[in-house]
């Protein structure tokens, strides 16, 4: 799934011995665009490690926007989870651009980008 929206606030929680042990931030993601996949309405829950408590986690910060490549884990808990802590989000800048992260050399394709309302 790849989606747009703004991240909202979110509250940690400790994963099971499953998931590493590591702790999560489960949080609201309110889509305002779909590149590929379907979301039901326009609301997702997003897991993510939580930043600065392991190497390499994705530094999102609530309230701000960003494109998300996403997996599901619905049968379990239905929250969606990046594809990976790099290459799983792009920031999305007040010009409507998407940028990567900084160990993302991956630029989002021109269709994903076309359906994202986002600029070249």
């Amino acid at each position: 799934m790849i989606v747009r929206g703004r991240l909202g606030p979110g509250r940690e929680e400790e994963a099971g011995p499953d998931r590493g042990g590591s702790t999560y931030t489960v949080a609201p993601v309110d889509v305002t665009a779909t590149a590929k996949g379907e979301v039901p309405g326009n609301r997702l829950q997003l897991s993510y490690l939580t930043p600065g408590t392991a190497a390499g986690t994705a530094p999102l910060t609530a309230g701000k926007e960003y494109v998300f490549l996403l997996t599901k884990d619905a049968p379990t808990t239905g929250n969606h989870y990046l594809v990976s802590t790099t290459q799983g989000w792009y920031a999305v800048t007040a010009d409507v651009r998407a940028t990567p992260g900084p160990e993302n050399d991956l630029p989002l394709s021109q269709g994903v980008r076309r359906a994202l309302r986002l600029r070249e």
